[in-house]
């Protein structure tokens, strides 16, 4: 399992270094790039990361075919880019991807063992850990923020993603994961702060710090709510929580965003 949270991880981050790293990306013209383009690109390489897994069996394998879909993905980016009298269409660029990277995979190298090749009981445990890692980037890396830019992206990655990563889905003592649709709750509440100015990066980052924390202790005192419990205090968010009409100081901001952090284990 941890064998995928590290490629995965490695994958996101050299993404979206190559990402930033495009002339295209860069250029004056783009300094903030279509966000679509950024997250329809990085969800191509996710399932091409999966699929591979689920046909070679192979985690180290199918990393080295998720590293050449994303490549492929942003050559098909630039070479359209610079033609002027052509539009550029997210999902021609992942059929030229699924057709470079994913065609030449036939069924008869699935059912060919390949060195290192993972059991079905592995097998089965690498593909949860991979979809439940999709869940957890979409939820922490704003990738619809178009005001937030890449390195904006990848300060969340380096600093907040792998962390929870390692600790939601690296010891299966806690099933972590059902606390996914409490973060989701709290994103969107936290997104309502300024329904005018764009979702604060210093908001997001002070709940995810804060909602480490208290999970942490949860773990630590065996106290992590079950699934019927966080369904209850995603309710209660939902319901009762005004973040938005106590918003005036950075203190009180702080103070509101550590109650939503901490209600769920309350």
């Amino acid at each position: 399992m941890s064998t995928v949270i590290d490629k995965y991880f490695l994958l996101l981050f050299e993404y979206l270094h190559i990402m930033k790293s495009s002339a295209y990306m860069e250029s004056s013209a783009n300094t903030n790039p279509n966000p679509n383009l950024v997250q329809v690109g990085w969800n191509a390489t996710t399932h091409v990361f999966k699929i591979a897994i689920l046909r070679l069996k192979n985690v180290e394998d199918a990393f080295v075919k998720s590293q050449k879909a994303m490549y492929c993905y942003l050559e098909y980016i630039e070479q359209i880019s610079k033609q002027t009298f052509l539009a550029i269409e997210p999902l021609e660029a992942v059929v030229f991807v699924y057709d470079k990277v994913l065609a030449p995979i036939t069924e008869a190298t699935a059912v060919s063992p390949t060195v290192g090749a993972i059991g079905a009981t592995e097998l089965s445990s690498s593909l949860k850990t991979a979809e439940k890692m999709d869940i957890l980037a979409n939820l922490l890396i704003p990738f619809e923020q178009q005001e937030w830019t890449l390195n904006d992206k990848i300060r969340i990655v380096e600093e907040e993603f792998y962390k929870y990563a390692i600790l939601f889905l690296g010891d299966t003592s806690f099933q972590l994961d059902v606390l996914f649709p409490y973060i989701e709750m709290s994103k969107s509440i936290i997104q309502e702060v300024n329904q005018i100015q764009p979702f604060n990066q210093e908001s997001w980052q002070y709940f995810l710090d804060a909602f480490y924390k208290h999970t942490k202790r949860a773990i630590q005192q065996k106290t992590v709510p079950m699934k019927k419990q966080v369904d209850e205090k995603c309710f209660i968010l939902k319901t009762t929580m005004d973040y938005s009409s106590n918003t005036n100081t950075n203190t009180n901001t702080n103070t509101k965003l550590e109650e939503i952090s901490k209600l769920c284990f309350i």
